[in-house]
């Protein structure tokens, strides 16, 4: 029931879990200009939903990469149109009782042996983390992305959350096995955060 409850929703939406909020933003195919309506308003929800939860722990899941970050380390993958990312990076910079979560390379863990942030980076000034795919991801091959998904290398993360911390243990669901490299502690300890102090520096939102 609660499963069908969070099934077929509308491009974003959130659910609450105690005090922890997960936050869920669905994206317009492409990352295009043409898009910018779309762009703007969810980046427009998003804020006002941390806004009103900036005193909680929230998860936000999304699907693109960043430019330079986890997942897309040294930029081997494409992601947004760079206004789109700066408003995505002000706002999480802002809210700092949330991470981000995120897919679209489908990078394996081990990429960490090339990139120490190629699964978890505060690079940008929050936490990101990169979840490879769980039908199938790709390693890189002379500092790029080979184009074949291997399925040997379908992947995710096991949680254990707890007061002030989450652990993410990255598991391969072909070996069935969790994958010593992609394992994180990560200190979730609550911040305070004045009410209506974040100021969107790219102009694309109102606040």
């Amino acid at each position: 029931t609660e499963l069908k409850e969070y099934t077929y929703r509308d491009l974003y939406y959130t659910y609450t879990h105690g005090n922890d909020v997960f936050i869920f933003i669905g994206q317009p195919w492409g990352t295009g200009a043409a898009y910018k309506d779309v762009w703007t308003e969810e980046f427009q929800w998003l804020y006002e939903t941390l806004e009103a939860n900036r005193n909680k722990r929230c998860f936000v899941f999304e699907h693109l990469t960043l430019s330079d970050d986890s997942g897309n380390p040294n930029d081997i993958h494409n992601a947004y149109l760079i206004e789109f990312e700066s408003t995505l990076v002000g706002i999480m910079q802002h809210y700092k009782n949330a991470m981000l979560f995120h897919g679209h390379s489908h990078l394996y863990f081990t990429e960490q042996y090339n990139w120490y942030y190629a699964n978890y980076s505060t690079k940008k000034g929050f936490k990101s983390i990169h979840i490879p795919s769980s039908q199938s991801s790709r390693i890189t091959v002379d500092g790029a992305i080979e184009k074949a998904n291997r399925t040997d290398l379908r992947s995710g993360y096991a949680a254990d959350v707890y007061e002030n911390a989450v652990v993410l243990k990255g598991y391969n669901f072909h070996e069935k096995a969790f994958v010593p490299i992609a394992q994180y502690c990560i200190d979730t300890t609550l911040q305070t955060i004045t009410a209506n102090t974040f100021v969107d520096s790219t102009g694309i939102i109102t606040t």
